[in-house]
C-alpha cells in the first residue's frame, strides 16, 4: 500500500505537508506479512514516478517477517544489484501478533535479510507507541545523508 503518493520534500513547507499528510495515514494491520512483495511493489513505483534522482530509496517497516510472498533477502539482493537502497524500521512487539509469539529478534531479521545497498541503515521502534519517533528519526537522517555513489560506505 503506497501510503503517500510521490512528494519532493524541498522546503520547510514542504517537509510539514509531509509531516501532516503521514500523521493523519490510517494504520493497517494485516495478518500475512510479505516484506518481499512489498519491496518489488515498491522498486515499481520509482518508473512512474516521473522524476530522476541520483539515489532510489526504499523505506520498509513492519512488525513481522515474510509469511507470504518471495523471500525478502532475494528481493533486496536484486534491487542492491540495481542500485537501490533499502532502510528498515522493524517494529518490535512484546505482545502475541495475531495469535503468534512475540518475535524479540526482528531486528535482526531486518538487518540481515531486508536492508541493504550503500549507506543503508535501520532504525527499531521499540513498540507502535514508539514509531512516529522510529519515523521522524529515519527520515531526518534519509533526507539529510548526502549521495553515496554504489562503491561508497560510510564510515
Amino acid at each position: 500500500m503506497v501510503v503517500i503518493d510521490w512528494t519532493v520534500i524541498d522546503s520547510r513547507d514542504a517537509a510539514h505537508r509531509f509531516a501532516d499528510k503521514l500523521s493523519e495515514a490510517p494504520r493497517v494491520a494485516e495478518r500475512w506479512t510479505a516484506v518481499g512483495a512489498a519491496l518489488e511493489h515498491a522498486a515499481a513505483q520509482f518508473a512512474r514516478s516521473g522524476m530522476t534522482s541520483r539515489r532510489r530509496v526504499i523505506d520498509i517497516s513492519g512488525d513481522g517477517r515474510t509469511n507470504e510472498g518471495p523471500p525478502a533477502e532475494m528481493v533486496r539482493d536484486r534491487l542492491v544489484r540495481e542500485g537501490v537502497v533499502i532502510n528498515g524500521l522493524p517494529v518490535m512487539m512484546n505482545r502475541t501478533n495475531f495469535g503468534r509469539p512475540p518475535d524479540r529478534e526482528l531486528d535482526r531479521y531486518y538487518e540481515e535479510n531486508v536492508i541493504g545497498g550503500p549507506g543503508s541503515f535501520m532504525i527499531v521502534a521499540r513498540d507502535f507507541a514508539d514509531f512516529g519517533r522510529a519515523v521522524r528519526t529515519k527520515l531526518v537522517r534519509e533526507i539529510s545523508a548526502p549521495a553515496l555513489s554504489p562503491t561508497t560506505r560510510p564510515t
